[in-house]
């Protein structure tokens, strides 16, 4: 008005003009002027504000969580002068309230205490919510407050959620926080909550990055324990093929030829899926082969293999296994099957039999008895050995694959190569999923018998050789 009147305006825009720009200029100058007075008469509000800011400007760089809710209590109790602070993180995925994110406390997810402090964004005063009886706090909740001498809980909204929330402790002095100190710190709530929530993020990609690099290496040593290229014979036709669903396998499988001219085939199937199964499947191997090697009868070598694994992994953990010998001289096939899904013998005119002679999977009862089958393989036979990942696999309908439709596809696939004959299977077992997402490893091994005498007369109905038990 008094420019107005000194310079004698009347009309509407200029006074907008003039008014604007004054609101404009005054706007800054007070904020100056306030931070002026702050700093001149408050001079803990201007250190508490520049504290505050220059955590969050620094906060990204800290890398890890540890560090950074480290850094923000030295700075709540430099910036308050308080007794402590204690940051109280939600966690998403079990709905606990952890101390600066790992550590329990007392609190539940539906204690009154986080309802009541989930509907504020102003901090709230420990002794007035004690005082009014708004909040009902359990003995325990009483006792962790009381014992870090808890006076003020600052609220960390994030979005429309709450990130958890920070209990800071009474000043040393004595004197109660003044309400420009909850305000400072009631506006930079949010953004100690986005740093927080963007560094757990950080944390979970570098854990997840983490976990793959160690998956891929595991990955990579478990398919070197695997047989890389298979004992080549002119007697015999081998081929093996084994799928992960994961990232590591629990299946396996192993051909290794003895000094004596037999032949080691063997397949199993360790319950479970990932990198627990893929442990036990390495140890799985290794007893395998150790018990192979110190010779001795087959049945002698599982019932071995069974203590072993009994004794030393928990009840829970078990496997199925299969092992065959073969003997291109007697021509003979000395198998145990424990518990495992018996392999398909054929024969070129299309004759299958399962060989399912054995005993109970390895690791469900120390004591457990196992017998050895026998058969008597011609030229042409051949020896089919799967896991259940090949039979069970479904179709979007739910239908599983099945053992017909396996056994079918063998016998319609006569004298095709051992390699091809897999890839057929596979290729056959893609094609019935239609999409369907793989549940189980697939692995797959077959043998053909090459240049093995025929058994004269043998009626394939009555190939079955004597049972050996041990």
């Amino acid at each position: 008005r008094l420019l107005l009147d000194y310079f004698g305006i009347e009309s509407r825009t200029p006074t907008f003009i003039i008014g604007l720009g004054l609101a404009l200029g005054f706007v800054p100058a007070q904020r100056k002027l306030r931070a002026v007075v702050m700093g001149a008469f408050y001079p803990e509000r201007k250190r508490l504000r520049t504290l505050l800011q220059q955590f969050l400007q620094t906060a990204p760089s800290l890398g890890e969580r540890g560090a950074f809710w480290a850094s923000l209590e030295s700075m709540l109790e430099e910036g308050l002068d308080s007794s402590g602070a204690y940051p109280i993180v939600l966690s998403d995925k079990t709905m606990e309230l952890l101390l600066e994110g790992d550590t329990p406390t007392p609190f539940d997810h539906d204690c009154s205490l986080l309802e009541h402090v989930r509907g504020h964004e102003y901090p709230v005063m420990v002794d007035e919510l004690v005082a009014s009886g708004v909040v009902s706090l359990s003995p325990g909740e009483m006792d962790w407050l009381r014992l870090r001498d808890v006076a003020v809980i600052l609220p960390l909204p994030y979005g429309e959620k709450l990130f958890g929330f920070i209990c800071i402790g009474r000043k040393s002095g004595g004197e109660d926080y003044e309400p420009e100190e909850l305000r400072i710190l009631s506006s930079l709530a949010p953004q100690i909550a986005l740093s927080g929530e963007n560094l757990e993020l950080i944390e979970d990609q570098l854990n997840r990055r983490r976990m793959e690099e160690q998956l891929a290496f595991a990955r990579h040593i478990q398919e070197s324990l695997l047989p890389g290229e298979l004992p080549s014979s002119d007697k015999l036709e081998l081929a093996a093929s084994s799928r992960s669903c994961l990232e590591v396998a629990g299946d396996y499988y192993d051909v290794f030829p003895l000094p004596d001219g037999r032949t080691v085939t063997a397949i199993g199937d360790v319950a479970g899926k990932g990198a627990g199964a893929a442990l036990l499947m390495a140890n799985l191997q290794a007893s395998l082969r150790t018990a192979i090697s110190v010779g001795g009868e087959l049945v002698e070598a599982l019932s071995t293999m069974n203590r072993q694994l009994y004794d030393s992994t928990p009840s829970d953990m078990f496997a199925s296994l299969f092992v065959g010998l073969l003997d291109p001289d007697s021509c003979e096939l000395e198998y145990v099957n424990a518990g495992h899904n018996p392999p398909l013998l054929f024969t070129p005119g299309g004759e299958c039999r399962s060989l399912e002679t054995g005993g109970l999977i390895l690791g469900v009862t120390r004591n457990a008895i196992y017998r050895s089958g026998s058969e008597h393989v011609s030229e042409g036979d051949l020896l089919l050995m799967f896991t259940d990942g090949i039979t069970e696999a479904m179709d979007e309908a739910g239908a599983e694959f099945g053992l017909d439709r396996l056994q079918w596809l063998v016998r319609s696939n006569p004298g095709l190569p051992a390699d091809d004959l897999i890839r057929a299977i596979e290729q056959e077992v893609d094609s019935f999923r239609s999409g369907a997402p793989v549940r189980d490893d697939q692995t797959l091994v077959v043998a053909r018998a090459n240049g093995f005498r025929p058994v004269a007369g043998r009626p394939d109905a009555q190939r079955a050789g004597p049972e050996r038990e041990g």
